[in-house]
């Protein structure tokens, strides 16, 4: 039985996704950022909320980052508030920002989906600003290098991420291929 829904959607309703759904929803939705990104264009908003998925049982048919907001919506006060959470430190400043904002917010997701919960989560937005621009991700319980993984995509100077989404789906990939219980 097939099942169209978003990201956060499913989030709700199963709690924790499987790693490899995660990574299966993460690649797709790089492919999608690094094909705007060659073509000059930043969403900014990554988000579970926006990412359409498509799942037949257990198994990933589609997915598609829904949306695109124009650069004077992301920064307008009441997107930059309601999606908070997900915002690149750089964008949350004001400052310029590039595809490097996308490689962030899709990391947000991606920790999100994988623990049911926000990396930089709690207190009030200039609360999570600050803990979001001042140091790296909170480790998760997650096994292999999935916490190194994150915290590269989260890190809040741009020049420390991954160099694309794509470069980021890939090492996340890596990390829940190689990921072993301990012992």
């Amino acid at each position: 039985m097939s099942t169209a829904t978003d990201a956060s959607a499913l989030l709700r309703a199963r709690g924790p996704l499987p790693a490899e759904l995660v990574v299966d929803i993460v690649t797709a939705v790089a492919n999608q950022i690094d094909a705007w990104t060659a073509d000059g264009l930043v969403h900014g908003t990554v988000q579970p909320a926006e990412i359409d998925v498509l799942l037949d049982g257990e198994i990933l048919v589609t997915t598609a980052l829904s949306g695109f907001p124009s650069p004077s919506e992301i920064l307008s006060p009441t997107v930059l508030m309601s999606n908070a959470r997900y915002l690149a430190p750089e964008v949350l400043n004001g400052t310029l920002f590039g595809p490097s904002a996308d490689t962030y917010s899709l990391a947000c997701s991606a920790y999100e989906l994988l623990t049911g919960s926000l990396p930089f989560a709690g207190g009030t937005a200039a609360e999570m600003m600050a803990r979001a621009s001042g140091g790296p991700a909170p480790a998760t319980d997650l096994l292999g290098d999935l916490d190194v993984v994150l915290a590269t995509a989260l890190a809040p100077d741009p020049r420390d991420r991954y160099e694309s989404a794509g470069e980021f789906a890939a090492a996340i990939r890596r990390a829940i291929g190689n990921r072993r219980a301990p012992g």
